[in-house]
């Protein structure tokens, strides 16, 4: 799959509130799906970056969930054709994208899950982790360089 730039003159929000909205199909069956994102978040700065969302399929009739999935959308604004992009991905795709928030994995569990990529999953709790490492090891080193300066300070 590739790039869909169809976003001319239009804000990012717009794009984002586009991807996201519910759509409904009816099947043979006479059941009528619906699919709506129920979490999404944007990773990324101003000009490029990925929409994570999880979307939930179900039955309108019943009122029944079916599925969930984890969505990657990539955004990214191109200058020279002036409008903005995006290329939409799914967790069984793996992504090399690893910014998807951990409570996202949670509301998307195996069993629920067609897409379920338990690859991709460790690489991002990979990814959480390393990050939850690094923040607590420059806390310590604050603290450490916060008692230094009262130490000082006292002296």
């Amino acid at each position: 799959m590739g790039w869909y730039y169809e976003y001319k003159h239009v804000k990012r929000k717009m794009i984002i509130d586009d991807i996201c909205r519910s759509w409904s199909k009816a099947w043979h069956n006479g059941a009528l799906l619906t699919s709506r994102v129920i979490a999404r978040c944007y990773r990324g700065n101003p000009g490029n970056g990925v929409l994570w969302s999880v979307r939930e399929w179900y039955n309108e009739k019943t009122g029944e969930s079916s599925d969930r999935i984890i969505c990657c959308d990539l955004l990214s604004y191109n200058r020279r054709l002036g409008c903005w992009g995006n290329k939409p991905m799914d967790e069984s795709m793996g992504p090399y994208y690893y910014s998807c928030p951990k409570r996202y994995l949670d509301m998307t569990p195996a069993d629920i899950n067609p897409c379920f990529n338990a690859s991709w999953r460790e690489a991002v709790e990979g990814v959480i982790q390393t990050k939850k490492v690094r923040r607590d090891a420059l806390r310590t080193v604050q603290d450490m360089q916060k008692l230094h300066n009262e130490a000082l300070n006292q002296a």
